[in-house]
């Protein structure tokens, strides 16, 4: 295979043709790649593709260790303010069976976690400033039990950031989703006027707090381009959270984005990789 100096890929999403000697330089000795590089690199496939991931794992041991952390996700609410064209909980599916769990209810779930040996807990639900009480006095229930509690409920106000950090819990995933600001507005439409700038602005301010922050893109939604989605992994740089990921775009029911195709697993797992 070293032998081949150029290989090119036909049917993939963005047909490229790509350089193997010099993704081997590139593997070898850099710390932060060009915007061409990451470009091809978010492409390649094959051989060139176990070699690229082959890099991520030694970075990923040599940070973290050869470890997996498992957390349960208890999801609290299923409203949301927002009108997200991608996300099965938009206000505008009116056919869904909403809910909130009060306190009790959640402890109970988190009691069926502690039973399988699972303490670390996600807090996981749509924007909906009426169930952070509930969720504020679980976190500290858990918290007094040693419990590791990591939040991912949208965009909150400043106030209900500092219950949720004051009631004890560790961690806030709040993806930027995509680094487009025209792209991001569109699909997240809803009465609170979402924009990109608030959506960063929210994760330093949950830094400001004394959260760890999680945050990331959706790979192949729709709209974004290849262009978007290396700029999504300089954004992610840029902000240095301590949780990073990136996801597959799945078309969901009864959203707008229903029938449109799902993300490319091979490109998710190349930017999950950079």
């Amino acid at each position: 295979l070293e032998t081949l100096s150029r290989t090119t890929y036909i049917g993939d999403p963005y047909p490229y043709t790509f350089d193997y000697t010099k993704l081997k330089e590139l593997l070898d000795d850099t710390v932060m790649f060009s915007r061409s590089e990451l470009r091809d690199l978010i492409q390649t496939r094959g051989f060139e593709q176990q070699q690229l991931h082959e890099r991520a794992r030694k970075t990923r041991d040599k940070h973290f260790g050869n470890k997996a952390f498992v957390r349960a996700v208890i999801e609290p609410s299923n409203y949301c303010r927002m009108d997200c064209t991608y996300c099965d909980m938009r206000i505008g599916h009116n056919n869904l069976d909403r809910y909130r769990m009060s306190t009790d209810q959640i402890m109970v779930q988190a009691e069926k976690a502690s039973q399988k040996g699972i303490t670390r807990i996600l807090f996981e639900s749509g924007e909906d400033c009426q169930i952070v009480p509930a969720v504020a006095e679980a976190t500290k229930q858990l918290k007094d039990k040693g419990y590791e509690v990591i939040l991912c409920m949208g965009d909150l106000p400043e106030d209900d950031y500092k219950r949720l950090r004051d009631a004890g819990a560790d961690a806030y995933i709040l993806k930027f989703e995509t680094s487009n600001a025209e792209l991001f507005k569109k699909v997240r439409p809803g009465p609170t006027k979402s924009t990109l700038k608030k959506r960063l602005d929210n994760l330093y301010l949950l830094r400001n707090l004394g959260f760890k922050i999680s945050t990331g893109n959706i790979v192949g939604l729709p709209g974004a381009t290849l262009e978007d989605h290396v700029e999504d992994i300089l954004l992610a740089k840029e902000i240095g959270p301590d949780m990073v990921s990136a996801s597959p775009f799945r078309p969901s029911p009864n959203t707008p984005l229903a029938h449109e195709a799902p993300g490319n697993i091979d490109t998710t797992l190349n930017t999950l990789a950079l």
